[in-house]
C-alpha cells in the first residue's frame, strides 16, 4: 500500500489540512471495492509515524504513547476488515518532527517557527528505547515486520523549514 502518515492521531492544534491515515485507508478500501468489486490486494499496509506536536511545551513526552496507540488502532483497523485482517505493517518511516524543548512562531528565517530552548537529546533517546522496546515487544502480535527510523541530516540548531526538525543520528 501507499505509506500514510499515522493512523488516528493526525496532528496537534497548529496545524490542519491533514487526513488521518485511518480516513484514507477506509476510503481507498471502500473506493477500491466500489470499483473493482473486491477487496485490494495489498501485500503489506505502509505507515509513516510521525507524532506531530508544535504547539506542546514538552513536544517529545508523550510522543511514545501516541504511536503505540495508533499502531494499535492501525491493526484493529485492518483486522476488522475481512480482506485485510492479519494483512503485515510495516513502518516505512519512523521518528520525531519536534525534539526541541520548546518552538517559537514568528517570521523569521523560516518563515513560521524554529527551534527554542535547547535540543532535548535526553527525551529524544527515551523516546526512542520506549517505542524500540515496545515494538520489539509488541512486533510479532501486531504482525509489524519491519521499521526504519527516518533521521534528518541538516544541523539542527540552525535554521531549515525545507528539512524539519526531526531527531538526528550525527553529530
Amino acid at each position: 500500500s501507499p505509506s500514510i502518515l499515522n493512523f488516528d492521531y493526525v496532528c496537534d492544534s497548529t496545524c490542519g489540512g491533514y487526513d488521518s491515515g485511518h480516513n484514507w485507508a477506509n476510503t481507498f478500501i471502500q473506493k477500491y471495492k466500489n470499483i473493482y468489486g473486491e477487496e485490494p490486494p495489498v501485500d503489506y499496509w505502509a505507515i509513516d509515524n510521525y507524532p506531530i506536536r508544535w504547539d506542546a511545551n514538552d513536544p517529545v513526552t508523550d510522543n511514545a504513547s501516541i504511536l503505540k496507540s495508533d499502531l494499535t488502532a492501525f491493526r484493529e483497523f485492518l483486522d476488522s476488515n475481512p480482506g485485510q485482517a492479519g494483512k503485515p505493517i510495516v513502518i516505512t518511516e519512523l521518528g520525531i518532527h519536534w525534539v526541541f524543548n520548546s518552538v517559537t512562531f514568528e517570521n523569521g528565517d523560516c518563515s513560521v517557527w524554529y527551534p527554542s530552548g535547547g535540543y532535548a537529546e535526553e527525551r529524544v533517546e527515551a523516546y526512542f528505547a520506549d517505542v524500540f522496546t515496545w515494538l520489539e515487544e509488541n512486533a510479532t502480535s501486531l504482525n509489524i515486520r519491519e521499521w526504519f527510523v527516518f533521521p534528518i541530516w541538516r544541523d539542527l540548531q540552525g535554521c531549515h523549514a525545507d528539512s524539519g526538525y526531526g531527531m538526528s543520528m550525527f553529530e
